[in-house]
């Protein structure tokens, strides 16, 4: 059951999440191994633990920026993703993808509808903001649709090369225990980091 996981992704910031009262707890870092850091924290408004993944990579922020946005080749470095595609480009800055993610039997696999829209606050730094964008693509037969979700990538140019980090949180949906899932919820951001890495490497 290690490769359960959650993918992708938001319905409110975390500055938001603050904003309407709910309490957090402190990050707790979970994991620390070839220079990826995997925090975990809970909130009282679900069940369902938050994450977020950090490392630095050589890569410039741009090129880092162009994986992340290119949708047909999220399948090949995203954790457990067997589908990806994109759906609509909105703007140079905005888009809609989907994503179909493997689960272990008798785990129902899940998609997930994700519009992503970019902010450039400073010259070397971008956020990608990750909103549900469920009614975008039909529901598949037999493949549980991801909802409710909230996160960002957040990319930033420094000395020692690009910090990336990626924040989420969400509820999986279907019957998948609270207490399963946060059990295993560092899996997935590590290997997708793992692979992210590789990539940016090629």
């Amino acid at each position: 059951m290690n490769q359960i996981k959650i993918n992708f992704f938001l319905l409110l910031f975390f500055s938001m999440l603050s904003q309407k009262g709910f309490s957090q707890s402190e990050w707790k870092l979970i994991k620390n191994n070839q220079e990826i850091q995997v925090y975990v924290r809970t909130n009282d408004s679900t069940k369902f633990k938050e994450y977020k993944a950090t490392m630095v990579v050589k890569a410039p922020l741009e090129k880092v920026y162009q994986l992340i946005m290119n949708a047909e080749k999220l399948k090949k470095w995203n954790y457990q993703t067997s589908e990806s595609y994109l759906v609509k480009k909105i703007s140079n800055t905005e888009q809609i993808i989907y994503m179909e993610n493997d689960m272990p039997w008798p785990v129902q696999n899940r998609d997930v509808v994700t519009k992503m829209i970019v902010e450039h606050p400073t010259s070397n730094v971008l956020k990608i903001n990750l909103f549900p964008s469920p009614e975008s693509v039909p529901e598949k037969d037999r493949i549980i649709r991801i909802k409710n979700f909230s996160g960002y990538w957040y990319l930033e140019q420094s000395s020692k090369g690009t910090i990336v980090i990626q924040q989420m949180q969400g509820d999986p949906g279907g019957s998948l225990p609270a207490f399963l899932f946060n059990l295993f919820l560092t899996n997935g951001p590590f290997s997708t980091f793992l692979e992210l890495n590789k990539a940016l490497a090629d």
